[in-house]
This record gives structure tokens, sequence and C-alpha cells, in this order.
């Protein structure tokens, strides 16, 4: 029905918002510069789980909401974070305010080129932060396995079938 539809949209820009307005606090509690008097008290749990994952992992913020662009397979990202952890290397981070979504893994190799563009091909590892609403200790959902070995190819023939369907005007 259509107020399913509009509840649903609504629904969906809520979440939108939350996650850009968790995305920028994070961003300011990275630089040091996060007044928390400022921060609206829903936002507090995200932050605080983001904080508490930080702290847990021991993990170097390299860069952060770094926009990105691929000259040869033309588009750009803004990549969350790329950091490395003592144990485990460097990492592109995307951090969500709810659940890893299916898709997760194929935007993170779409950072994952869009890095390997900018600073060299080199291996990182990949994952979506999971942040709590709670303040609980953030989750990570790696995309580490063989199963995601081919991401990145997989993400270049959405790209190219998107491209094509716009180029030869193929409704969605």
């Amino acid at each position: 029905s259509a107020a399913m539809s509009a509840a649903m949209s609504a629904a969906g820009s809520v979440a939108k918002s939350r996650g850009k307005a968790v995305h920028a606090a994070c961003h300011y509690l990275d630089e040091g510069k996060l007044d928390w008097g400022t921060l609206h008290p829903d936002l507090h749990g995200y932050v605080r789980s983001w904080d508490a994952f930080k702290s847990h992992c021991g993990l170097k913020i390299l860069d952060m909401e770094t926009p990105r662009y691929h000259p040869l397979y033309l588009f750009a990202g803004t990549l969350d974070r790329r950091v490395t952890m003592p144990q485990g290397g460097e990492w592109i981070l995307d951090l969500k305010t709810g659940p890893a979504p299916k898709w997760g893994c194929y935007q993170t190799a779409a950072y994952t080129l869009l890095a390997d563009n900018d600073l060299g091909k080199k291996p990182r590892k990949r994952g979506c932060v999971e942040l709590h609403v709670d303040g609980s200790l953030a989750t990570l959902v790696p995309y580490t396995g063989m199963e995601q070995f081919d991401d990145g190819l997989k993400f270049l023939s959405f790209l190219t079938t998107c491209n094509e369907r716009r180029i030869h005007g193929i409704a969605d």
C-alpha cells in the first residue's frame, strides 16, 4: 500500500540521517574534537561503541572519511576508516549503525579498489563495524575468507551492468 511504502521510506530516511550523524560524531571523536555535550543523547551509545572497539583492537587510524575516485573504472567513494591493527595489518573499515548489510562485502571491496589506485596495491583486509546503540563493544564483520576473494570483481561486474543499463536507457 502507499501508506506502507511512505512509512518504509520515512524509516529509511531516519536511519540514513542517524548514520550520517553518527559518522560525523565518530569523526570528531577520532580527531579528539568531539564535544559530548553537543551530541544528541540517542547517538551516545553508537559513538561509545566505536570508541570501545578502537581501544579493544588497538587500532591506529591512517585516514578517515576520505573521498577517492578511480579514473579507470569511473567510480568514487568515501572510505570510512583505513586503519592498522596490531595483529592484523591494514584494514578498510565501514561503520554501520545497524547490522552489516549483505552488500557490505562489495562496498568494502570497492573501497579497496579505490585505496589500491591511490595508495598502491598491497594486502588490505576489510570489514564492516556494527556499532551498538547501547554503547557495547562494536562487532567486526570481516570479509577476509576465500568466499570474499572475488568481491572486487563482482563489484566491477555490478558497476558495469548498472552503467550499461543507464547508457542504454533500460529502466530499473
